[in-house]
């Protein structure tokens, strides 16, 4: 996934797909390449090769890890250079490239990256333009050995059983508390730090809500003094038991990234706020169509919205009705589907004078994963 200091989306989206991968052939090995200034680098649940920049910059260091890994297929989430799926390619990986945005879209497009991919996922919903143009259809046809899947949102499954403790153990009900998260990113270029805003308008939301607010805000807040009554501070939370917080909250507050899309998949209601450059269109595109309501950075219209929203028992009930009339899908398992037909038939000996390394327990017995499970980075 690209990644760096701020922004997350594409990390989790590719963690999401991982745990669907090893759910589906227990064992598999799978790698992941990260920048090591990326928030989550080191909590990753996964061998992970460090590189010093997002990984569309360290061609030399994805390469490397290609030739050492020789993967079945390598997925890059709105990151790679030409040169990286070329070389991907050579050593008989099949290659998949993933956008969420215009701008990753129209790279994707291009005719020089598509002659060496196998597979684009649009994980775009077709109401925010997910659907393929004249030019993207054209392209295709010029270029029919790269296939386009619509993959819409990405996320764990809802773990029911930790949901249902974790709320047990916070204290809340279903529909009795007010879901507040960033998201997982850092600080976008000189934006503000969301998540020193989103805290704030916990705080305040505690007071004027009338309900309980479980704030999910990472590992940078450090309270300085004790939270008001009221108030759940959670450092992170695995997604599958994000999501169930997500989807029983009575309103929640979140970015306008990957998390607002997992918001409108849950048919939860929810404010949005802008924290990185490519949100605020996305956020304005689901407000006009009736799926959330937009707000600013700052606290005040974080709980403005949110307790207003809170109020009106109409617009809520209305907003639920048309987010479940979207029903948009879960698109993990098209994934998975999506990388069965790339898998080869059976596994690929390593390279030659190379020694695969056993940086995960379990080595012996991933030898007797079926032969289709194959290796992915």
């Amino acid at each position: 996934p690209v990644s760096g200091p701020g922004g997350a989306g594409e990390y989790f989206r590719s963690l999401a797909v991982a745990r669907a991968l090893e759910r589906r052939w227990p064992g598999c090995s799978i790698t992941f390449i990260v920048s090591r200034d990326a928030p989550y680098a080191r909590d990753t649940p996964y061998p992970v090769r460090l590189v010093d920049r997002s990984p569309t910059y360290e061609t030399r260091a994805v390469i490397d890890t290609i030739e050492c890994e020789r993967p079945d297929v390598v997925v890059f989430d709105s990151s790679g250079r030409v040169a990286q799926y070329r070389r991907a390619k050579e050593h008989g990986a099949r290659v998949v490239f993933v956008s969420s945005r215009a701008t990753t879209r129209r790279k994707g497009f291009r005719l020089r990256r598509m002659r060496r991919m196998d597979q684009h996922w649009i994980a775009q919903p077709r109401i925010l333009g997910g659907d393929l143009g004249a030019g993207e259809r054209l392209r295709l046809r010029l270029v029919p050995g790269c296939g386009v899947e619509f993959l819409e949102v990405l996320h764990d499954p809802v773990d029911e059983s930790g949901t249902r403790a974790l709320q047990q153990r916070l204290g809340v009900e279903s529909e009795g508390y007010v879901l507040v998260c960033p998201g997982g990113g850092g600080v976008f270029n000189d934006r503000r730090d969301a998540t020193q805003v989103f805290h704030e308008a916990s705080r305040r939301l505690a007071s004027e809500a009338g309900l309980p607010v479980v704030a999910v805000l990472g590992a940078r807040v450090v309270p300085t003094e004790p939270q008001p009554v009221g108030v759940h501070l959670l450092e992170a939370l695995p997604n599958a038991q994000l999501m169930g917080l997500l989807r029983d909250a009575r309103v929640a507050v979140v970015n306008g990234g990957s998390l607002l899309l997992q918001a409108l998949a849950q048919h939860t209601p929810c404010v949005a706020a802008p924290i990185a450059e490519d949100q605020p269109a996305r956020i304005d595109a689901c407000a006009r169509r009736g799926y959330c309501r937009a707000t600013t950075l700052d606290a005040a219209s974080l709980v403005r919205g949110a307790v207003d929203l809170l109020e009106n028992n109409k617009e809520r009930s209305s907003l639920r009705d048309r987010l479940a009339a979207l029903d948009l899908r879960n698109g993990v398992d098209v994934a998975v589907e999506a990388v069965a037909r790339l898998l080869p038939a059976g596994p690929r000996p390593p390279a030659a004078g190379r020694a695969r390394p056993d940086r995960r327990r379990g080595h012996r017995r991933r030898q007797a994963v079926r032969e289709d499970a194959g290796r992915v980075a």
